[in-house]
């Protein structure tokens, strides 16, 4: 007995790297042919469509096989082979596509066939292997060990499913986070070696057996009714493969708006899924070869378990709830994270455990049914193989029609109607010894379950549209309701109408887009990010023809790209059709995406897009969801980016869209870093305070903004409904180019997104449950030193005054009114028109320096005008021109009151020479008072360490600024977390001297 334990803890470490090698090639392949719906089916279905013919095959020729066990090491030695070898036989045939073949075809229909063919080698001859491993190990285990062989397949069954689960969650929170997914597949293809070597070992050990038991031999007579009875069983599985997978996509498109549509929770939906179907195993394992009537056993099993299916649906609003209390009490840490993911699980086994449970009982009952009838070993495949045809169709059934056209509930009790439907035809035709009674009260409780749920259960699309996976709270339609909800292919796609006039699009609960509908110039905070996404690139490519845009969302940035009259076509790329159709709702607001012939609509996967095109643009835009939602990371990478700049002309220009919330530093630098491995240049403005927008050249270095797009009607009336009436206003937004930002991202230990090391997929969702963020880029900007404005080879005209435009959704367009306001004071007597958007500290501090100035009163007051000197210098440094700074500081200077100490006149004087971004004198005077050992503040002695680096580093004296920052870095610093413009600076000062 203990050779048969080994047996099953062998075969549960084939499941563990069976469901590694499902997951990653999922990855893999969806990659290759992306994630528009046709190419999630097509994956499931090579997947699927193998391992059914490796049980047909298996159940044809098993039979004839001496050494079962032998036969399986020698699949399990195969399957390894492919798995060690996977990742470089993928990325030289996907290389070779993309570069060789695709490329040539020119036929968009001929490309994808190719694809899909290509997809077919890469791994139906795993699958196939795959598919046999369970008939020879059954069938093995069974002709060693012939007694109870329900219980033995129970066992098996049981042994193959723990291990999926392990495997599903080991490769999805474990093995990728280690070592990538070649590391993860290359792991699954050891232990496939591995379990070759045990069991060829075993085999040696065991004796052979000579005669085929009796259990497993078929009777040589095949009457009509027994082949009758066999197909019939055959049918029972197939549809219970059938039911089983509906509801899997179901309850993984249910769950999707409870726990998140990230990689991770995906992950936990499908390990909760094969956990129901392991114990269910386990549980019928003792008592299957005991059952007196196990048609009817299996006929009730099919009844009740469509029963339960059908009440996950009246269980689901209570799912929210769940979550909602768990989002309340968990801490946003990373145990709390931890315990997030051990209640989504939680909530995932509560919607599906009792039906799977159930689920777990069939593949082992039928096939114990056909083995006491004597149908033979061949049973064990054939029972296999035809569950997994119903999966098959079961998949495409529930992605192609259900979804889109039934929805959740009417896919959910689809499935159901045919547990229930197979479960009353075995009960009428099947089962023996039932009595009519019986009979009767099986039809009529299917009905009236079906019915009920028809006609009584009511989603509730409030819960459903809320995102309460982010915000932990639950939508009760008082400040909104949702008035648009469809299931598409690939989303679930809701609108939200709220009482403040704000239009917003969710897909999967998560908003996408938000608009405001009426007519006065509040404008939501999206739209500042959506219609800057449609003007930025003409800036830098004003003569722009063709076009393509990534993502519809709400569509306004399809419609501002339209404003340009000289575009002569935008291709609009968008994986889901539901969402074109919502966004109608936007109307007037978008209405040149919908109605403009030059508006070009493609419902497909981005990837897939491109790779079986030969268009080049001069200008791509991307606008994909966050990067934590399942498959759209893989819109961020080095693969990606490689791809896109096939298609853009040299010197035109690409458009990312990044979010800084629900976000990390490190997670952005590495989005950045992927982007300089295949961009010449690129530049950085900030949408708003949570938004940055990105334009990358292929080829060459972005050259300076040309105003043309900012002299059209349309774009002009756009820009200042988002407070932007200037090129200032735009500049401001600017955070810096790649000479500027490189050094920074680079910085940062973190490799490049990579489809393959998965960077994003794996970290946001962490980020965003924990709610991080990543706006210290974005305030860059606002930093009281000038690094940006200084380093960068662009000089400021030193002529120009300040004009900005406060702007609610911009702190730094808020600042920079208020350093105008302050300006103002001083220059012309009093704040104006500003006044009330400078805050009274500021204003009381601005108002005692000029009254003490005029009053000469500095000898007890001193201190109190150097602080309020500070302060004004924090307020207008990061925003006020050359010109304004110089005629500010002139103003400030006391220089025929007496009053203030050495030290004070020197801070005064560097304050100034920042001011005037006179770098020479900056670095004199802060080298010079950072080595008087007078400073005692340790944050004003990080201000002159800073200033002094920055000085020397504009003058080209990088080496001299690093030996600076090596002198002073660890008395000031220490070993703590620097800032991240200090972390620029040192960043910089670690390139050699250059010229400017």
């Amino acid at each position: 007995m203990r050779i048969k334990h080994l047996l099953y803890f062998i075969f549960a470490l084939s499941g563990f790297s069976g469901l590694i090698y499902e997951s990653i090639w999922s990855h893999y392949l969806k990659l290759f042919l992306g994630h528009a719906a046709y190419a999630q089916t097509l994956v499931l279905a090579i997947f699927m469509g193998g391992m059914s013919l490796g049980s047909w095959l298996s159940s044809k020729y098993s039979s004839r096989w001496k050494n079962l066990l032998l036969a399986y090491a020698i699949v399990e030695l195969i399957i390894g082979l492919f798995g060690v070898s996977f990742h470089k036989l993928f990325v030289l045939q996907t290389d070779f596509a993309y570069l060789t073949v695709l490329p040539g075809l020119g036929s968009t229909s001929l490309s994808v066939g190719f694809k899909w063919l290509l997809a077919v080698l890469f791994i139906l001859p795993q699958s196939i292997l795959l598919g046999m491993t369970f008939p020879l190990m059954s069938a093995g285990v069974l002709r060693r060990y012939p007694d109870k062989p329900g219980s033995s397949i129970s066992m098996l069954y049981f042994s193959n499913s723990i291990g999926g689960v392990a495997g599903v969650l080991s490769s999805g929170f474990v093995l990728i986070y280690l070592v990538g997914l070649p590391g993860t597949i290359m792991t699954a293809g050891i232990i496939n070696i591995f379990l070759a070597l045990m069991v060829w070992l075993l085999v040696r050990s065991i004796p052979m057996t000579p005669v085929t038991p009796g259990v497993l031999q078929a009777e040589v007579r095949h009457t009509p009714k027994r082949n009758k009875f066999y197909w019939a069983m055959l049918l029972v599985a197939f549809v219970t493969g059938l039911a089983s997978f509906i509801y899997e996509i179901g309850w993984i498109r249910m769950l999707g708006l409870v726990l998140g549509s990230s990689t991770h929770a995906f992950e936990l939906m499908l390990s909760a899924f094969i956990l129901g179907l392991a114990l269910g195993g386990l549980w019928i394992k003792k008592r299957i070869d005991y059952i007196k009537n196990p048609v009817w056993f299996l006929a009730m099993v099919q009844l009740v378990m469509g029963g339960l299916a059908m009440s996950t649906l009246f269980l689901y609003g209570s799912s929210f709830k769940i979550m909602q209390y768990f989002m309340g009490v968990l801490t946003r840490t990373e145990e709390g994270y931890v315990f997030f993911n051990i209640a989504s699980h939680g909530i995932a086994l509560f919607i599906m455990l009792p039906t799977t449970f159930l689920a777990g009982m069939t593949l082992p009952l039928i096939t114990h049914i056909l083995l006491k009838e004597k149908h033979g070993e061949k049973s064990i495949g054939a029972v296999y193989a035809a569950n997994t045809v119903g999966a098959i169709l079961g998949i495409a059934i529930a992605i192609h029609i259900g979804l889109p056209l039934l929805g959740l509930k009417g896919l959910i009790t689809l499935g159901a109607g045919f547990d229930i439907v197979i479960g009353v035809w075995m009960i009428w035709f099947l089962a023996k010894k039932v009595t009519n009674k019986l009979r009767w009260i099986s039809i009529s409780s299917g009905f009236a379950v079906v019915l009920s749920t028809i006609f009584f259960i009511e989603l509730d699309v409030q819960a459903m549209a809320s995102g309460v996976y982010r915000t932990g709270k639950l939508m009760d339609g008082s400040n909104g309701k949702v008035v648009f909800h469809r299931d598409g292919k690939t989303a679930t796609v809701s609108l939200i109408q709220y009482n403040n006039g704000i239009l917003s699009i969710a897909t999967n609960g998560k908003p996408d887009a938000s608009i405001n509908m009426g007519d006065g110039n509040f404008r939501s905070s999206d739209e500042t990010t959506m219609v800057l996404a449609g003007v930025l690139p003409y800036l830098y490519y004003p003569d722009a023809k063709v076009i393509a845009n990534i993502g519809f969302g709400s569509g306004q940035t399809t419609h501002m790209l339209l404003q340009a009259p000289w575009v002569k076509r935008v291709d609009t790329i968008e994986i889901e059709p539901v969402m074109i159709e919502a966004s109608k709702n936007f109307r007037h607001k978008v209405v040149s995406a919908y109605t403009d012939r030059r508006s070009k609509f493609h419902i497909d996967d981005a990837k897939i897009f491109f790779s079986t095109r030969k268009n080049k643009y001069d200008i791509i835009v991307s606008e994909p969801s966050n990067p934590w939602v399942s498959g759209v990371s893989s819109l961020y990478t080095d693969e990606f980016y490689r791809l896109i700049k096939r298609h853009v002309r040299p010197d035109g220009l690409f458009v990312q869209w990044v979010q800084s919330y629900e976000s990390e530093n490190y997670l952005v630098a590495s989005i950045m870093k992927a982007i300089d491995r295949n961009f010449d240049d690129y530049v950085i403005y900030s949408s708003d305070n949570g938004n940055m927008i990105i334009l990358a050249r292929p080829v060459g270095k972005i050259g300076p903004i040309q105003k043309r797009i900012l002299e059209t009607a349309a774009v002009k009336h756009e820009l200042k409904l988002i407070d932007i009436h200037g090129l200032q206003d735009i500049t401001l937004r600017k955070l810096g180019d790649k000479e500027i930002l490189n050094p920074l991202f680079q910085s940062f230990p973190v490799g490049y997104n990579s489809d393959y090391y998965p960077v994003l997929d794996l970290y946001s969702t962490r980020a965003r449950y924990m709610r991080k963020d990543a706006k210290d880029i974005l305030d860059l900007r606002m930093s009281q030193i000038p690094t940006l404005f200084m380093l960068g080879k662009e000089k400021p005209d030193i002529t120009e005054s300040l004009n900005i435009h406060s702007s609610k959704y911009f702190e730094a367009a808020k600042r920079a009114y208020r350093a105008m306001a302050i300006r103002n004071y001083f220059l012309k007597g009093s704040f104006g028109a500003y006044h009330s958007k400078a805050p009274i500290d500021l204003r009381r501090n601005v108002e005692l320096v000029r009254y003490l100035i005029a009053s000469c009163r500095l000898n007890s007051k001193q201190d109190l005008y150097m602080d309020s000197i500070f302060k004004i210098a924090i307020a207008t440094h990061p925003y006020l021109t050359v010109k304004d700074s110089a005629l500010l500081w002139k103003r400030l200077n006391p220089k025929r009151c007496n009053g203030l100490t050495n030290l004070q006149k020197d801070w005064f004087s560097l304050l100034g020479t920042v001011g005037r971004r006179d770098a020479r004198n900056m670095s004199v005077i802060a080298r010079r008072m950072l080595t008087s050992n007078k400073i005692k503040s340790i944050n004003q002695s990080r201000y002159l360490l800073e200033i002094s680096m920055l000085g020397l580093m504009v003058q080209g004296e990088y080496a001299e600024a690093n030996k600076l920052w090596q002198q002073y870095s660890r008395k000031l610093y220490g070993a703590g977390r620097i800032e991240l413009m200090t972390r620029l600076l040192v960043a910089h000062s670690k390139k050699k001297k250059t010229l400017h």
